[in-house]
């Protein structure tokens, strides 16, 4: 199913790699065709300092400017494995 997120303060979901987001106050979904296309099926979707983002089999893979190209393999962080869950937020 859907996942919830947030990004640039706007509510959305991510939905087999396509991230949907609200586009105004009455939550219009984002047409189609401006719709931002990272990830694929089964990734889970993050947001770390307002950089989105998806947790893929231990890997964190960002994206990298406003196109949202994806981090380049050998800049991309490892950090878990396949099953884990990524967890966010400030601890405390």
């Amino acid at each position: 199913g859907d996942i919830p997120v947030v990004v640039d303060g706007k509510p959305g979901v991510f939905r087999n790699g396509q991230w949907i987001f609200a586009e105004d106050a009455h939550w219009t979904p984002t047409p189609a065709a401006d719709r931002r296309q990272f990830g694929q099926a089964g990734d889970v979707p993050v947001v770390v300092d307002g950089k989105p983002g998806v947790f893929r089999n231990g890997q964190w893979i960002f994206a990298e400017d406003e196109d949202w190209s994806p981090t380049p393999a050998p800049d991309r962080k490892q950090f878990g494995m396949f099953g884990d869950r990524p967890v966010m937020g400030i601890i405390i």
